[in-house]
């Protein structure tokens, strides 16, 4: 088990396409075997360490789901490209930029342009 902070982690969130208050649960077996990930997002406000415990002791993976795509930490097509840490840096920084200076950007270059 666990803990990633994306407050102090913020790339690896982004290039995982992790949101805050979610629980992944990583099923791995020896190397040629496909590694699975479940997810599941969790009330910020109303969750305790009682459920992520009822959540670990479950067998029963249904109100889990299976993470595919390209943004899978381990076997995406981002991950086993090497694309997806540094698509974690842009996206980091889109959130740090606040959108009025985007929207400053666009509108110089759109002016300029003309």
């Amino acid at each position: 088990m666990g803990y990633l902070n994306c407050e102090t982690e913020p790339v690896l969130c982004n290039s995982w396409a992790a949101p805050c208050g979610s629980l992944y649960v990583f099923e791995m077996l020896p190397p040629p075997a496909k590694i699975d990930v479940y997810f599941k997002r969790l009330n910020l406000s109303t969750t305790t360490s009682k459920d992520f415990l009822d959540l670990y002791a479950q067998e029963d993976k249904s109100n889990l789901f299976l993470h595919e795509g390209y943004f899978h930490p381990i076997d995406g097509v981002l991950a086993k490209n090497g694309i997806a840490v540094p698509l974690g840096y842009v996206l980091h920084f889109f959130n740090l930029v606040p959108s009025w200076a985007l929207m400053l950007v666009v509108s110089f270059f759109s002016r300029s342009m003309m």
